[in-house]
């Protein structure tokens, strides 16, 4: 992203880190007249998908999910920059994380509101729409939109004025569910394997962001004991290194299903944002 001029490079760099951070998933699109989809659009697109997927009440594989709201305090360092809600809704069979987050610093305001939709067939999670809308200071909204059609094999999405159709040949998430399918994974291993080193072992997922397909890859750092504002955790740490070398980290609570208390990315010679959890609530 590109701020006014006036502003220095220090701050720059600070943000296109903080709005990386908020852009954790991407999904489809029906129609792409106007850069909108409509609401019987996707009420169609979903039609569709459920007629080939099982749309129940979660298996036993996926006990764990559970509506919540979450409350995280984000930090630019050690600076308390602003906050992000975060939810988890099952309705008509299909699965909602959200997140809404608002920053500020100095003149500089972020606010990001993004989704994924998902259903979840025995192990297997299928992502069906990610929606991200992001409005910076200065600056014109920046939109994403996508849809997986399982039904079809076919994934649509757009960004800006780019459109794109990818084959859907394996199992592909959006930024945000991928994380749901990692807590199965480690919840499963724990169940299964009596290696006390099951969390070693590297995790991948194939992403979708932007039209191209990234590989994920998470390594455990460990077990860290972490005091957050919502009390003390004994966490897995993992940790995910992209090409350029920029590090996404996660703290996951195994007493709570591995749900995700820290979140944190740090660029190459730059600033660390941070999203640490200050209230927690399951339903």
């Amino acid at each position: 992203m590109v701020f006014l001029s006036m502003a220095n490079n220090y701050y720059l760099n600070s943000y296109r880190a903080t709005v990386t951070l908020f852009l954790l998933s991407v999904l489809s699109l029906a129609s792409l007249a106007k850069e909108r989809i409509t609401a019987d659009e996707v009420d169609t697109i979903k039609s569709a998908i459920s007629n080939n997927h099982s749309i129940d009440a979660p298996s036993v594989q996926w006990e764990f999910l559970k509506d919540y709201s979450a409350i995280y305090q984000v930090y630019y360092d050690d600076d308390l920059v602003g906050s992000a809600n975060e939810r988890l809704t099952f309705n008509s069979g299909f699965w909602r994380l959200e997140m809404n987050a608002k920053l500020k610093k100095l003149f500089f305001k972020v606010n990001s509101n993004e989704y994924s939709e998902f259903l979840l067939d025995e192990q297997i999670l299928y992502t069906q729409r990610f929606h991200s809308k992001t409005e910076i200071t200065f600056k014109k909204d920046k939109i994403i939109e996508q849809f997986f059609d399982w039904s079809n094999k076919i994934e649509t999405g757009l960004y800006k004025k780019r459109s794109w159709q990818l084959p859907l040949e394996q199992q592909v998430f959006d930024r945000m569910s991928h994380t749901i399918q990692l807590r199965q994974e480690l919840i499963n291993r724990k169940k299964s394997n009596n290696n006390k080193n099951f969390d070693k072992i590297p995790m991948e997922y194939s992403v979708s962001h932007k039209g191209k397909r990234e590989s994920y890859i998470y390594k455990s750092l460990g077990i860290i004991n972490l005091s957050t504002p919502n009390g003390n955790y004994q966490t897995i740490k993992l940790e995910r290194t992209k090409k350029n070398g920029d590090k996404f980290l996660i703290w996951l609570s195994p007493k709570l299903n591995y749900f995700p208390v820290k979140i944190s990315q740090k660029e190459e010679g730059k600033s660390e944002v941070s999203f640490i959890i200050n209230k927690l609530n399951f339903f």
